[in-house]
């Protein structure tokens, strides 16, 4: 059965499941679950430890830990990274361990990570489909083929056996609070009682992503011209320079929109798939001219070694990726103008309080 895991503040950073070969959940003062039999001895747990946590989301907590606890050997996990934009799958070579021995996420299950898939690449139903705040829901296998068809993985022939060789049953909790073995229909996301908080912050994710999405299929030259048009939202004045490079520095920034004022921001766009790195940041910021600030805009993110580059600098330097990029956009969408609203057109709704 292949599972998705999202992080949050109860599930660990990619960054774990990657280089300790594993999938990892919170929760840690309700102990080991292996013995559990049922949903309310979770819940009983829950509530002694979370005395003020309203009951809905006590049992949420009680049925995504027996989740987890039932994610079986042989499993698919499919794990997102949201600044690389790109889908990890890995499979379950293991059952569930409480692991008293590590300082934090003690509920682990073992996980070999045999193939990776970038968002961009897959079908616009698979992204439909995976674009969802929930950190745990079961993938329909439609979604699984179109992620291993994708993937860069060298093992073409070994991502297909894992499909074949995965599980379509689960076991899920009945209605008595026992846990029972049942099928599911793999082609559904399983079904949740949800308040409009959770239906709103759905919606809001999904949106976030498609934004990306659409951010991600421009040109460089069109790319340049929304960074610039955002700015002018935000309420600056751009001016266009000499530069033809397709990689670097389209404007500046200024006050006066002649770039007169005393402070003047050197903008880059680098709009590609890969991180900027540490070269790429010594070269902008050996760029900018005494007395000015920069402003640089990657769409692929930044390696750890960038932004540590940027914060030594004595410069005052500003990096956008392509998360701080989407957000800017929606806040600042009504100022600005239609041009650069083309490039990539929203619709606002209206939701209740």
């Amino acid at each position: 059965m292949p599972h998705l895991i999202q992080s949050d503040h109860q599930v660990a950073d990619l960054s774990l499941f990657l280089n300790q070969n594993c999938i990892a959940l919170g929760f840690d003062e309700v102990g080991d679950l292996s013995e559990i039999t049922a949903r309310w001895q979770v819940k009983f747990r829950l509530q002694k430890l979370f005395s003020k946590a309203p009951l809905d989301s006590i049992a949420d907590n009680a049925g995504r830990l027996l989740r987890f606890r039932e994610i079986e050997t042989g499993d698919i996990v499919v794990a997102f990274d949201r600044d690389t934009r790109v889908y990890h799958l890995g499979e379950v070579t293991g059952t569930y361990a409480f692991h008293n021995n590590v300082p934090e996420f003690k509920h682990r299950h073992p996980v070999v990570w045999f193939a990776k898939t970038l968002r961009e690449d897959l079908l616009p139903e698979t992204r439909n489909y995976l674009s969802t705040n929930a950190t745990d829901f079961t993938v329909a296998e439609s979604a699984l083929t179109d992620l291993l068809r994708k993937a860069e993985a060298s093992e073409g022939e070994e991502c297909q056996n894992r499909l074949l060789n995965s599980k379509v049953g689960t076991t899920r909790v009945n209605e008595d609070g026992e846990l029972s073995s049942a099928k599911i229909d793999p082609f559904h996301l399983r079904k949740v009682e949800a308040t409009l908080d959770d239906l709103f912050g759905e919606v809001k994710s999904r949106g976030q992503e498609f934004i990306k999405d659409k951010l991600l299929s421009l040109e460089v030259n069109q790319m340049k011209q929304l960074v610039a048009g955002v700015l002018r939202g935000i309420g600056y004045k751009t001016l266009a320079t000499d530069s033809a490079s397709d990689t670097g520095r389209g404007f500046l920034v200024s006050a006066d929109g002649l770039g007169l004022a005393s402070t003047r921001i050197i903008v880059e766009v680098m709009h590609h798939k890969r991180k900027m790195g540490v070269q790429d940041m010594c070269n902008f910021i050996g760029g900018i001219p005494q007395g000015d600030r920069g402003l640089l805009v990657s769409t692929g993110g930044f390696a750890p070694e960038a932004r540590e580059e940027a914060d030594r600098t004595n410069t005052p330097i500003t990096l956008i990726d392509l998360e701080r990029l989407a957000t800017f956009l929606t806040q600042y969408y009504d100022s600005i103008d239609s041009d650069t609203k083309a490039l990539v057109p929203l619709r606002k709704i209206y939701w209740p309080v």
